[in-house]
């Protein structure tokens, strides 16, 4: 039975964050503080920590606190949800992260973390103090520091163990590395790295590009093999990888068994791929990084890198032990995901400073249900399976991808194998796009549902014309959110699915211990700018629950829909100022009006040519001697061919289009689709969603704030006074100034 204080009267204070930019004074990590409660900052890093340093903090040891930990063979950890984490690295040595567009003013702070578990990338030597403040509903207090040191990665790989890279015949070598072997190709770093037994870093030249076929480059597959740290050398911009067309750019199983170092480091590079998601045309390839099981625990470190035209990064690591961190990384234009994991029960994942936002006049994706066959954008930014656990923080997502019509696939879709007991932390994510925009579902209906620990805290997640089953949606218990701000624009609701709630928790296949965990939801703005004549008769509720939960708690939320045909509204509101440092991205809907052709020739040889009739091409001869551009694509089992990379030909005759094999090998009889660029007819995209202005607005409350919520659920402000607990009681909204 839902405890369900929340109201829609009484004056309310929501998002002040961030208008006129104001912050208010409080306490920043600096201390001295002192507390009558007992916590310990446990950090985890490797052996030897070297920058680009991931490193994992944990409270533990909670004692004095009016918050127990997980009762006996529960999954559910209330010291999760109900104390307040603020880890801050003193002196604020960490500049902001470079990625992120989109965030709101004062978010983005790499000097701070939220959470019982979070991950900082110091990124440069020095020794570092990482303070932590928890405190509980109660005002119990305890803090702890801890230390660590990270060193120069030139002093863990001197002389001949750096390996600099040129392909520029006549390189000078300014600014190599003192005393490191210099190369030119592949096959030398190959067996160099296959007879390695010492710590071993490949650097490649600044501003350097690399084109490569269907090889993969270098492989790390041997216990016996060694390469423990991948960037760039010399000054300009990175360098530049043209990944292959199938196969891996890089093939890492990580290190070998005697491996002092426990991690492996990729920093510095551009991946790029052929895909173009605004004409939904080109190969993809493979995630240009692709990890085997390691047999030693380890860290991966992936810091200052960009994907553009990639099918997906994969950063999957197997059964092994691994505890990755994502530092600084832009992923962008990818056909399949941004970021997708799977297979890796064992790891840990972080998402700092992160960047996956598709191309903002891509399609969205495939019509009349064709998707999933490596031919249009299919999903959103992050998706992973069986992670044991991640944290997201100060990270910009944007989606306009589906797999079938009229459903774009949410931003971020969490433990979708639903496992019993994973559990992640959002802190600072600003999302934007999809049928759900954050969504913490199985697989489908078959999927077991199990309770974790799941917290959303801080958060702007801005729905599209295709958002309809909330900006959160939820079959997995054990679920805390606050301090979340959703807007929906005002533009007519492309489904005509109504409202499924603003948090909407639901369940297909929920074991009893799922639908018995505690759900919380308090402390949230949603708000609905759709008129009467864009609103498809939404009902617009802040919580909805499509299952029997027993133990959901919803209070001091703002609830704001006030010009929708059933109206719901929050009096002494004011909606005129703009949310400072976010610009909404969609633009509005737009399926690319060519279809694929499904053809059944047979296998294909080499030289072999084959007509499609102008009845199965869907125009005439004169339509495609005007239209018909280089960037056709054919799928042929279950890689792709080019015709602008030369694999075939498409000749406009008196009979049909005619399809010649060029490409040098033999096309299998299986799953052959055609797929012919048109891209002259591209039509624009409508630019209806949050167009007068470019802004959502910053939800600020003219009257007193109130109280509406029994259970007295309390949070702290998370702007540029992060860790400021909110005056007197616990009140209304997403943000309190």
């Amino acid at each position: 039975m839902a405890k369900n204080y929340n109201v829609a009267v009484g004056a309310a204070s929501a998002l002040a964050l961030i208008i006129a930019g104001a912050a208010q004074p409080g306490w920043q990590g600096s201390g001295p503080v002192t507390g009558n409660a007992s916590v310990t900052a446990s950090l985890t890093t490797q052996p030897v920590v070297t920058a680009p340093a991931p490193v994992w903090c944990e409270a533990t040891g909670m004692s004095g606190f009016d918050v127990d930990g997980p009762a006996g063979g529960e999954v559910y950890d209330p010291q999760f949800h109900e104390i307040f984490y603020l880890w801050t690295v003193q002196g604020a040595p960490l500049a902001p992260y470079a990625a992120p567009e989109n965030m709101a003013t004062g978010w983005n702070n790499a000097n701070v973390a939220r959470g019982r578990k979070v991950a900082f990338a110091l990124t440069a030597p020095g020794s570092y103090t990482v303070e932590l403040f928890a405190v509980d509903s109660s005002g119990n207090i305890g803090v702890d520091t801890s230390q660590v040191t990270v060193v120069d990665a030139d002093t863990l790989y001197p002389g001949p163990q750096t390996i600099c890279v040129s392909n520029d015949p006549g390189e000078t070598w300014v600014g190599e590395k003192p005393g490191c072997r210099r190369m030119s190709t592949f096959l030398e770093i190959n067996t160099a790295v296959q007879s390695e037994t010492l710590p071993l870093r490949v650097l490649w030249k600044r501003g350097q590009e690399w084109a490569f076929g269907d090889v993969s480059l270098l492989r790390v597959n041997s216990a016996s093999h060694r390469l423990d740290h991948m960037g760039a050398w010399g000054s300009g911009a990175n360098p530049i990888f043209n990944t292959p067309d199938d196969a891996y750019t890089f093939q890492i199983s990580a290190q070998a068994s005697n491996n002092p170092i426990r991690q492996f480091t990729c920093e510095h590079i551009e991946f790029r791929s052929d895909w173009d998601a605004e004409t939904e045309l080109g190969i993809d390839g493979d995630t240009p990084l692709h990890f085997l099981n390691n047999p030693e625990p380890c860290n991966y470190m992936f810091y200052d890198l960009k994907f553009d035209g990639v099918s997906a990064l994969w950063l999957a690591a197997g059964s092994s032990t691994v505890r990755t961190v994502v530092c600084d990384v832009e992923v962008t234009n990818w056909r399949d995901y941004g970021i997708f994991m799977h297979d890796s029960p064992n790891m840990d994942l972080a998402l700092l400073g992160t960047k996956i936002v598709q191309n903002v006049d891509a399609g969205n994706g495939a019509p009349n249900n064709e998707g999933k066959n490596l031919m249009w954008n299919d999903h959103g930014c992050f998706r992973y399976g069986d992670l044991q656990y991640v944290y997201i923080a100060v990270t910009d997502l944007f989606t306009r991808n589906g797999w079938f019509q009229n459903t774009d696939q949410p931003c971020v879709r969490m433990a979708a194998s639903g496992f019993i007991g994973n559990g992640a932390c959002l802190d600072r994510v600003v999302a934007e796009g999809g049928n759900t925009v954050i969504s913490f579902t199985g697989t489908n209906s078959g999927t077991n549902e199990n309770p974790g620990n799941w917290l959303v805290d801080a958060g702007v997640f801005m729905g599209t014309a295709m958002t309809f089953q909330g900006f959160t949606r939820a079959e997995f218990a054990g679920i805390t959110q606050r301090n979340v701000y959703g807007v929906l624009p005002d533009v007519a609701s492309f489904k005509t699915d109504l409202w499924a709630g603003c948090f909407y928790m639901t369940a297909d296949n929920a074991i009893p211990a799922n639908l018995a965990a505690p759900v919380r939801v308090h402390h949230c703005t949603f708000l609905n700018l759709q008129s009467a004549a864009n609103d498809p008769g939404h009902t617009w509720a802040g919580y909805n629950e499509g299952a029997a939960f027993t133990n959901d708690t919803v209070e001091n939320n703002v609830v704001h829909a006030p010009n929708i045909n059933n109206p719901v509204n929050v009096p002494n509101l004011d909606l005129t100022g703009a949310l400072l440092g976010i610009t909404p991205r969609n633009k509005g809907i737009r399926y690319n009006p060519w279809g694929q052709i499904d053809l059944s020739e047979g296998s294909i040889a080499n030289g072999v040519s084959f007509v499609v009739p102008y009845s199965e091409a869907g125009n005439d001869q004169t339509y495609w001697t005007t239209n018909l551009g280089p960037r056709s694509i054919l799928r042929q089992g279950n890689s792709k061919q080019a015709a602008h990379r030369g694999d075939f030909t498409v000749a406009v005759e008196a009979g049909g289009l005619r399809i010649t094999n060029t490409s040098g090998e033999t096309w299998s009889a299986s799953n052959q689709i055609l797929k012919l660029d048109q891209s002259a007819q591209l039509p624009a995209i409508p630019n209806d969603q949050y167009t007068s202005p470019a802004t959502i607005p910053a939800v600020l409350s003219t009257g007193a704030p109130v109280q509406d919520g029994g259970a007295g659920l309390f949070v702290y402000d998370s702007i540029a006074n992060i860790g400021v607990e909110r005056p007197g009681v616990p009140d209304q909204g997403a943000f309190q100034t």
